[in-house]
């Protein structure tokens, strides 16, 4: 599962590097949210569906 999730957001930031993975079922359908460091130093808060692997958000700041 958090396997399936890390390769979502590594597709979806090619260059960076996970630095936080976490399981979110609080509200609405379940979701991995991570944070994604790209090379330039760029943050990415990443949301991949936990049902199917889709990405569902991917928010980039500096």
């Amino acid at each position: 599962m958090a396997h399936e999730a890390a390769e979502a957001m590594s597709d979806a930031v090619p260059d960076g590097t996970i630095i936080e993975l976490n399981l979110d079922d609080e509200a609405g359908p379940t979701v991995w949210e991570g944070d994604v460091i790209e090379g330039s130093g760029a943050k990415h808060e990443v949301q991949i569906d936990a049902a199917d692997g889709s990405v569902r958000r991917d928010d980039t700041g500096h």
